[in-house]
């Protein structure tokens, strides 16, 4: 009798260390309904139909996508990103490198809580920074992308400025760009959303929204209309 008590309590012992190994490997996203965090992302999942990934760009909240899933979620399961740091707690974003690491995390989300649930792959829209994301997971991870839209991106921004540009003649003006979003860390934000004054607009509004003169006065834009 005794002998078979402990027979029993070694495939008990055993069946445990496997649930337990098991429950290791599981991916860190709930993958339920509402909000899932990561170290990098947290994801508000919301609406029902097929999946869109919505990806803000820098320096940009989740907020941004609000008017477009108010329209969308009716029919779409939305996944609407964001990346720690812009709007909320950075917390390891805070140093080194993001967007590769970041880039990584929205796949595995898409690979543990879409595809690897036998949904096919999502549509991705991103903006900005958002949309190099979803350009970057499209050229890496194919399989997990359905359809791809990006929004005012492209795959490197400083040939928008130079044709010539490298990583490191730029490299300067993103450092320095850095150091001003750092620096408005904290800072009051503006209430509400700003109107875009449309093509030619002018006045207080047009100057908020517009990028400052020294990006605006490239070849092409003509003369900068606002201080």
């Amino acid at each position: 009798m005794t002998r078979r008590l402990s027979v029993a309590a070694i495939i008990i012992l055993f069946v445990g260390l496997i649930a337990s190994r098991a429950d290791a490997a599981a991916p860190e996203h709930s993958c339920e309904a509402g909000l899932t965090g990561d170290r990098r992302i947290t994801v508000l999942d919301e609406g029902t139909g097929p999946d869109v990934v919505l990806i803000p760009g820098l320096s940009t909240p989740r907020a941004v996508w609000e008017p477009t899933a108010a329209r969308l979620k009716g029919r779409y399961r939305l996944h609407l990103v964001q990346i720690r740091g812009f709007g909320d707690e950075a917390g390891i974003n805070a140093s080194g490198p993001v967007l590769e690491p970041m880039m990584g995390e929205v796949a595995n989300y898409i690979e543990d809580c879409i595809t690897g649930r036998g949904r096919p792959a999502p549509a991705i829209i991103g903006h900005s920074m958002g949309g190099l994301t979803g350009l970057m997971i499209a050229a890496r991870r194919p399989g997990d992308v359905g359809r791809l839209l990006i929004v005012d991106a492209v795959p490197f921004i400083g040939t928008l400025f130079d044709p010539a540009a490298t990583a490191a003649s730029v490299k300067p003006q993103a450092e320095q760009m850095a150091a001003m979003m750092r620096a408005q860390h904290g800072q009051p934000k503006l209430e509400g959303p700003v109107a875009d004054p449309g093509p030619g607009g002018s006045g207080p509004a047009a100057c908020r929204t517009r990028p400052p003169a020294a990006l605006r006065s490239r070849a092409g834009c003509g003369k900068p209309t606002c201080a």
